[in-house]
């Protein structure tokens, strides 16, 4: 649940995040999704966080690399600007998922994922995400107990 309310342009306090927000690629970026560093020969991916389950991710990422490799995908341009100034309208680009939900909606709705996993994984997968969104939402948070229910 808390890996994606880090996917936010900026902090609390106005400053920049340095997470990715957008599904971009730049040359030694820290705000795009892929970056490329240039102290090294490497491809860092900067949506994905400790709570990610290191085998899927794996497998998904090779899976949408050799997706793009065999379909002749081409990528653009690597982004230079820092994302986090990005207005909503000035780009066609989808935000990464703001929470589990959209991230499991996007899971499976991507043609990929049955190419990569079972439909049977796909399918138990999916609704494991899915009872733990449900039971994160059933909760009450102290932030919501203090924002909301505030004795005056």
């Amino acid at each position: 649940m808390n890996s994606y309310k880090r996917l936010q342009p900026r902090l609390s306090d106005g400053t920049v995040s340095w997470a990715p927000v957008y599904p971009t690629y730049g040359d030694n970026n820290r705000s795009c999704m892929l970056r490329l560093p240039r102290n090294r020969p490497a491809l860092e991916d900067r949506a994905v966080d400790s709570a990610a389950n290191p085998y899927l991710a794996a497998a998904f990422l090779l899976a949408a690399g050799l997706e793009g490799v065999i379909d002749g995908a081409d990528p653009g341009d690597p982004i230079e600007e820092i994302t986090y100034n990005w207005t909503k309208g000035t780009q066609s680009l989808q935000r990464l998922p703001r929470n589990l939900l959209e991230a499991v909606e996007a899971f499976d709705a991507d043609p990929l994922t049955r190419e990569v996993f079972s439909e049977q994984f796909v399918t138990s997968y999916g609704a494991m995400k899915l009872d733990e969104w449900n039971s994160y939402h059933g909760s009450v948070s102290e932030w919501e107990r203090t924002t909301y229910l505030r004795a005056f």
